[in-house]
């Protein structure tokens, strides 16, 4: 018994030590695929860029990545996550929303009026031709024009359930209904958005001298 307790002990450990080494791979990889489909939705070709925008603790906290053209924020981003049948989802959920860049806003008011622009799974293992069909751009478009409290499936909205694929299906709609309307409400100020595309126009500049 001592011999598997001790067995154990290191196992615990080692998981630790993977775990440290792997964690940062992860969260570069997951924000990269961020970066490659906000560049794809909003081109730069048509004058927008994006800046993220780090709320909370430094050791805890969470991003938000907001697109600009020119003078006006046009849209915000964000992650959201939850359980489908195979394990976690996670997935990128982006609202279009105008206002002018340094202007104050209601995140109460952009999170009652903003409508989504994306749907994107950054993660997701749901079983291939079944499962992940709820991520296919013929099912995530169909959140797009719609506001937070459109998203629902029957009794509650009009969204459709892919047969053969229900769970994975409600997973989607559940993580953008539960998390979006939270993650407006607590968007970050105008003050440290303007403050962020300072600085990501600043380093943009520099890079091209």
């Amino acid at each position: 018994i001592v011999f598997l307790l001790i067995v154990f002990a290191v196992c615990v450990d080692l998981l630790g030590m993977v775990w440290k080494i792997t964690e940062p791979l992860i969260a570069g990889g997951e924000r990269d695929a961020i970066v490659e489909q906000l560049e794809k939705t909003f081109p730069a070709e048509e004058g927008n860029e994006w800046a993220e925008v780090k709320v909370g603790p430094e050791d805890d906290a969470y991003s938000y990545y907001v697109v600009v053209n020119g003078d006006n924020i046009i849209n915000f981003s964000f992650m959201g996550a939850g359980a489908g049948r195979n394990g976690d989802i996670r997935v990128l959920i982006s609202f279009g929303y105008e206002v002018p860049l340094g202007e104050e806003f209601d995140a109460q008011v952009v999170a009652d009026e903003a409508t989504i622009d994306m749907i994107f799974a950054t993660k997701q293992i749901e079983t291939p031709g079944i499962g992940d069909k709820a991520f296919e751009i013929e099912f995530t478009d169909t959140f797009i024009d719609r506001i937070v409290d459109e998203v629902a499936y029957a009794p509650d909205g009009d969204m459709d359930i892919i047969t053969g694929a229900t769970v994975s299906t409600k997973a989607l709609i559940d993580i953008v209904r539960e998390e979006a309307r939270p993650r407006l409400e607590a968007l970050p100020s105008a003050q440290d958005i303007e403050t962020a595309v300072i600085a990501m126009r600043a380093a943009a500049a520099g890079a091209t001298e």
